[in-house]
Parts: structure tokens; sequence; C-alpha cells
């Protein structure tokens, strides 16, 4: 798929999606990072609750409550990494990229065809 889509697409999605990577990795601090990592710990803290809930018979209730905690810790600190990262930065240089592109295209672009005229019949 991934050769499909440089075949049909061009290396510019290529190499957009690399330096994307790379703004990306550059504006999320080390506080984002890790977490992050705490994210996936809750993460797996809660797939074997649900095991645990699910090997049970009956409803426990302090393991639902316990499940119901972990998922709000886990969707507040995956917001919390959100909130750290340097949006502005990564959606500006690429906005500013695409802004110089335009203008060097208006200024280097030169349609010799005049529209609607005929040049044999002029």
């Amino acid at each position: 798929q991934g050769m499909l889509v440089l075949f049909t697409l061009g290396l510019g999605m290529l190499i957009g999606a690399q330096v994307a990577g790379q703004i990306e990795e550059s504006n999320t601090p080390p506080e984002t990072v890790a977490l992050n990592a705490e994210v996936r710990e809750l993460r797996g803290q809660i797939a074997a609750l649900e095991e645990q809930l699910t090997a049970t018979a009956e409803g426990d209730n302090t393991l639902s409550n316990q499940l119901s905690e972990l998922r709000a810790q886990q969707d507040a600190k995956a917001v919390e990494a959100l909130q750290r990262i340097n949006w502005r930065t990564i959606w500006m240089i690429p906005a500013i990229g695409a802004a110089v592109i335009m203008v060097l295209f208006a200024i280097l672009f030169r349609d010799d065809k005049r529209s609607g005229v005929d040049e044999d019949s002029a």
C-alpha cells in the first residue's frame, strides 16, 4: 500500500510525512513523552482489570469502580499530554511553507497563451 501511495501521489507525500514527523517530535516536550508512557501503562492495567471482570461470573462492583477510575485517569493524562504539545508551531511551519510555495508559484508560473484569443486570427 505504501508503494502504491508513493507511485500515485509522488515523493512529496513521503517527504512531507518525514518532515512532519520531525517537526512534531521537536515540538513535543519530554513531559508529554512521560505522560504517554503513563497512558500506555494505564491501558495495560485497564486490560488486566477487564479480563478479571469478564472472568468473574457476577459483576464485581469493586472491579467496575477501579476500571472506571483507571479510565478517567487515562483520559485525563492523555488530554494533559496533548495540551503540552506546541501545536501552534507544529501547524505554523507547514502553513508558512505552503504560503512560500504559493507565492513562488504565482511569481514563476507564466501562461503564454491568452485565454479567449486565437493568435492565428489576430
